[in-house]
């Protein structure tokens, strides 16, 4: 077992705190339990962080404080108030924390240690047997990082070497890389993101075999590869850059033919040298390229309809043959900032300005409006219909161009504007 930590610091985290009681309360009746998993990683990178002297006060964000326990699951049902979260045949159940730290009743997933069997259809166990210990448990976990407890008196209990992997920076399997990726090919995934968000370098042999494993990736969900990617996209769009990159060497393109791996490193890197490391933006409309893309990768309808906004206005964008009313239009519309990001990162500069963004808003935002428009062409008797449109949009023209000139909007001009418009679309 790798060097003993204590953990105080999780003192600080109610969420965490409850959790352990509730492992304090199982241990009492005589059985194991530790806090597992992501929680404990986290803590020991934020206890790591204050060893090299960096803020103390930036408490990690912990939503996800699970246990593994040897307490049989009708045994836990005798003992506490327990919910079924479905997962009762692979050992797992919701039970309730209540704590006198705590006014409001918790629920934590609690799992009885395990062994898995064969992985067929490479993600799930075939089957799963009850281990007596941690160790056992922990060897059937996909990284060493992830394969930490921690018990009711702050103790790490690393029984694979996480605590050093961390410390050295590398991301290293529990066992043979092989595998591990071969039971559940979605950890190579998991991989490139967990070496992103924190900063870890992948061992040779762990990309080798990850890079082995990737063939199958194709039989993984798309929505489990999107949350992923969405997962990291939300610790900023370096992150996301660094998971991109590490997938274009030999992964991704045995996920989808639809991306291009080669250049999609490249544009989101000029969007960390533009906006930062830590800017979020929503990733798929600067990853994709296709419509067909989007919904392979079962995005949502927003960035669908993001990117369908972005291929129809790009060309014309690109080539400057925009007029005031499509510049007016774009800017106003709500999927203008994921259009402004797939241009930065594929131009590295947008032709329009953040001051002239402000400017095109104010013109559709003060009167006449394009509703004000609208009604005034409507109170002339004009019906709906596609010479209506052409009517509005060449009122429109002549407003923004009136705007543009610096000169104000009176009444008298803009009820003249409309009849000159009506007659010159009507004639």
């Amino acid at each position: 077992m790798a060097e003993d930590m204590l953990l105080t610091e999780a003192s600080r985290i109610p969420r965490v705190m409850c959790g352990l009681e509730l492992v304090r309360r199982i241990t009492e009746c005589g059985y194991d339990a530790l806090l597992v998993g992501g929680c404990v990683r986290d803590l020991v990178l934020w206890k790591m962080g204050m060893e090299r002297g960096e803020s103390s006060n930036t408490i990690p964000s912990i939503h996800d404080v699970d246990i593994a326990t040897n307490m049989p699951i009708d045994v836990l049902k005798q003992m506490f108030r327990c919910a079924s979260n479905g997962g009762e045949e692979h050992g797992t159940i919701l039970v309730c924390g209540g704590s006198p730290i705590s006014r409001v009743d918790e629920y934590y997933e609690v799992t009885q240690f395990r062994s898995d069997g064969d992985y067929s259809d490479g993600r799930h166990p075939d089957s799963v047997s009850w281990a007596s210990s941690f160790r056992e448990d922990a060897a059937r976990r996909d990284f060493t990082m992830n394969a930490m407890g921690l018990d009711s008196s702050f103790h790490v209990v690393d029984y694979y070497g996480g605590i050093d992997d961390i410390k050295s920076g590398k991301l290293r399997t529990v066992g043979d890389p092989g595998e591990r990726f071969s039971e559940d090919v979605l950890r190579v995934v998991r991989m490139c993101r967990f070496a992103a968000r924190f900063s870890l370098e992948i061992p040779h042999d762990v990309f080798h075999a990850a890079q082995v494993a990737s063939s199958r990736l194709k039989s993984v969900s798309m929505e489990r590869i999107h949350d992923e990617i969405e997962k990291c996209s939300g610790y900023g769009i370096g992150c996301l850059a660094e998971m991109v990159r590490l997938m274009a060497a030999g992964i991704g393109q045995n996920i989808s033919d639809l991306v291009d791996w080669y250049n999609a490193p490249i544009w989101l890197k000029n969007l960390v040298d533009i906006l930062g490391r830590n800017a979020v933006v929503p990733a798929f409309p600067v990853l994709m390229e296709s419509v067909e893309a989007m919904r392979q990768f079962k995005c949502s309808r927003e960035d669908i309809s993001a990117l369908a906004f972005i291929s129809r206005f790009y060309k014309c964008y690109s080539e400057g043959s925009l007029n005031l009313v499509d510049k007016v239009d774009g800017v106003c519309d709500r999927r203008w900032p994921a259009f402004v990001n797939y241009v930065l990162s594929r131009q590295r500069s947008c032709m329009i300005s953040k001051k002239d963004e402000e400017r095109f808003c104010s013109y559709e935002a003060e009167w006449p409006t394009k509703k004000d428009i609208s009604e005034a062409i409507g109170k002339h008797g004009v019906k709906p219909g596609r010479v209506f449109g052409r009517i509005i949009r060449v009122a429109r023209m002549r407003v923004y161009g009136h705007k543009e000139r610096g000169r104000a909007v009176t009444e008298e001009w803009f009820n003249k504007l409309v009849d000159e418009s009506i007659k010159e679309c009507t004639a």
